[in-house]
Order: C-alpha cells, then structure tokens, then sequence
C-alpha cells in the first residue's frame, strides 16, 4: 500500500504544475468591455464615425436597458441620443465608453436609465 502512496502523490504534483502553467505564455492584457481605447480604434481598420466603431467592436451599446437608447456625452456635456454617434468622426476620438445607469446618475443626475455612451475626444 505504501509503494502506491508516493507515484500517485508524484502525478498530483505533476498535475498540479502543469495546471497552474509555465508562465512562458506572454499573457494577452484584459478588454475592459466598458472602454473602447484609441489602440483598439486604430487596429480597427476602415471605419468612418463613432457609431461604426461602436457597431463593429461593442455593438450591444447601442442598445440599453428594455430597448431603450442610451444618451451621449461628448467630453462630459450632453449631446443627444445614438443618433449623435454618427456625427462624430474617429480621427477626432481619442476613447469611447460605456458609463452604466448608476454611474450616469452619480456623474450627471437622473435621467440616464440606460446609461451613457461618453466620447472623449482630442
């Protein structure tokens, strides 16, 4: 019984090592899926205005809470609804993001059930 006890320890170890990686792998930094950085607006390719990169990269901003639109914010002042996405050209964009209702409401008072599309420009 006991010449069973130390491989099979051994292949837990073993196991063990091997689950928690070699750390050779570079590791890949995490997508804040609540921010649109001007790396990923650059990578993106051919896109026009705001609205398409919204579409292309985060397409469920467009759509908030119960169907309803979200407002937009240009450098924290109010500017509209979706619609004002496509007035926007990238090449003016430095950051796009996704404030949530509660954040809204902290930042800028009620009225923001659905939350704010904010577009940070140069």
């Amino acid at each position: 019984m006991r010449s069973l006890a130390i491989p099979i320890f051994g292949l837990t170890l073993l196991v063990v090592a091997c689950a928690s990686g070699s750390g050779s792998q570079e590791a890949q930094p995490r997508r804040d899926p609540n921010v649109i950085t001007a790396e990923e607006l650059s990578a993106l390719g051919p896109a026009d205005t705001a609205h398409d990169a919204i579409r292309r990269l985060r397409s469920n901003w467009l759509t908030g809470r119960g169907g309803r639109n979200r407002r937009v914010f240009v450098d924290n002042t109010e500017m509209g609804g979706i619609g004002v996405l496509q007035s926007y050209r990238l090449s003016a964009v430095t950051e796009l993001r996704l404030i949530s209702a509660p954040d809204a409401t902290r930042l800028w008072g009620t009225g923001f059930p659905s939350g704010v599309i904010q577009i940070l420009t140069r």
